[in-house]
C-alpha cells in the first residue's frame, strides 16, 4: 500500500515542482533523499529487509519513470506510445536501487536499533 502511495506521490511531485519552477533533476534528488531517510527510519524501528525494499520501490519507481522514462502519462500500449523497453528500463533500475537502499537501510537500522538497547 505505502509503496503504491509513494509511487503516485513521487510521480505527481514532478508536476507540482515544475509549476513552481523547480527542475526535474532537483526534484529527483530530493525525492531520492526523502525515500532514503524514510527507508532508514522504517528499518530503524524494526522494519525487515524485504519490507524496507518494498517500501522504497514505489517512490524510486515514480522518480525514475519521470526523470529517465518516456513521456509522462503515456502508455506503451497506446497507439504512438513509447516502446515497452522505455518503460521497463526505469522499472529495472528502480528494483536494483530499492534493493540496494533497502538492504543498506535494514543493516544500518538494525545496528542503530541494537545500539539503543
Amino acid at each position: 500500500m505505502w509503496s503504491a502511495v509513494g509511487f503516485a506521490l513521487s510521480y505527481v511531485a514532478f508536476d507540482a515542482t515544475a509549476a513552481t519552477g523547480v527542475g526535474a533533476s532537483t526534484t529527483a534528488g530530493v525525492l531520492a533523499a526523502v525515500t532514503a531517510v524514510g527507508a532508514f527510519g522504517f528499518a530503524a524501528t524494526g522494519g525487515g529487509v524485504l519490507a524496507t525494499v518494498l517500501l522504497a520501490y514505489g517512490p524510486l519507481t515514480g522518480t525514475l519513470l519521470r526523470a529517465a522514462g518516456p513521456t509522462p502519462y503515456a502508455s506503451p500500449f497506446a497507439t504512438g506510445g513509447p516502446a515497452l523497453l522505455a518503460v521497463a528500463e526505469p522499472l529495472g533500475v528502480a528494483v536494483a536501487a530499492a534493493f540496494a537502499l533497502g538492504v543498506a537501510a535494514a543493516v544500518i537500522g538494525h545496528v542503530m536499533g541494537r545500539s539503543s538497547d
